[in-house]
């Protein structure tokens, strides 16, 4: 997952979509999905900062949020942070999840998210 999250990273905006997509067909976002419940932190690592690519460029989005259980992942990723880069960007993956999707929203409300953006 390293491998894969370095190397779109350092594309291009156009070729990081493109690979994206690339991705996406080969059935990644279900193993993505799988390694964020991993109990292997720099696994997880490692595919939050993929899913917030996918979640950025708007590929697969939906799909994601979609996820059943993938919001309380994210949160009890969040509790596992501290400060910097990577809480920013988890915090935007998420931003971006709830975007126009109201289902997401309320899992996150479910979760009591409200609550922890108040414990940051």
């Amino acid at each position: 997952m390293m491998i894969i999250a370095r190397t779109i990273t350092q594309l291009g905006s156009e070729e990081t979509v493109k690979q994206l997509i690339h991705l996406q067909n080969f059935d990644i976002v279900d193993t993505m999905i799988y390694c964020l419940k991993s109990n292997t932190s720099e696994l997880v690592f490692w595919t939050v900062g993929l899913l917030h690519e996918f979640v950025m460029k708007d590929v697969s989005r939906e799909r994601f949020a979609s996820t059943p259980g993938l919001a309380k992942v994210l949160v009890n990723f969040l509790g596992n942070l501290g400060e910097g880069s990577l809480l920013r960007i988890a915090f935007r993956t998420i931003r971006y999840l709830a975007t126009e999707d109201w289902l997401f929203v309320k899992e996150l409300y479910d979760l009591n998210f409200v609550t922890i953006l108040f414990d940051f």
